[in-house]
């Protein structure tokens, strides 16, 4: 954890006394004298944005301009085999379209909440049809992508490839 962050926590009050107390000892934050812990989620993100706010900085969301054109033009179909992960596994088989970065991740028109745990649970996975038959892709790294401001993709890092009858490799 970077120095910035462990003091942007420190101001927010979102660090109990008693460790903040190790941490000036450790010279990790400068004091930042008695502040109260936040009473609610919405306290805690006021307190978050101001202390943003305070020391210049700002949240960045990264566009990649080029992911609509790669995602069109790599378009392909496949099924994304949904697996949850506990006590009694369950699992879905949803058709998606996919295309593919330049560097080989999988690029998912997503839109939705963050799904990055269930597409990197070592389960779920995406079943590819090729000319060597059905491959299995599972993903070690989701992120989301914005167009703009707007959540537009997920682009998932491959980490195993397997054919479908087990046989495979890392990528």
């Amino acid at each position: 954890m970077t120095r910035e962050v462990v003091q942007m926590l420190a101001k927010s009050g979102l660090v109990p006394e008693d460790l903040l107390r190790q941490l000036y000892k450790w010279k990790m934050v400068e004091d930042v004298g008695k502040v109260e812990q936040p009473k609610s989620a919405q306290e805690l993100i006021r307190r978050v944005d101001l202390v943003l706010e305070e020391d210049g900085m700002e949240l960045v969301r990264v566009t990649d301009i080029d992911i609509v054109n790669r995602y069109l033009s790599t378009q392909k179909i496949g099924k994304l085999v949904l697996v949850t992960d506990g006590d009694t596994p369950q699992s879905s088989q949803v058709d998606v379209a996919f295309g593919r970065t330049i560097t080989g991740e999988f690029i998912f028109p997503w839109r939705g909440d963050s799904i990055a745990d269930l597409m990197t649970n070592g389960m779920t996975h995406l079943l590819l049809e090729e000319a060597e038959g059905k491959q299995a892709v599972y993903f070690s790294d989701a992120k989301e992508a914005y167009f703009g401001n707007a959540k537009a993709f997920m682009v998932c890092a491959p980490s195993t490839f397997e054919q479908e009858n087990g046989h495979g490799g890392a990528s």
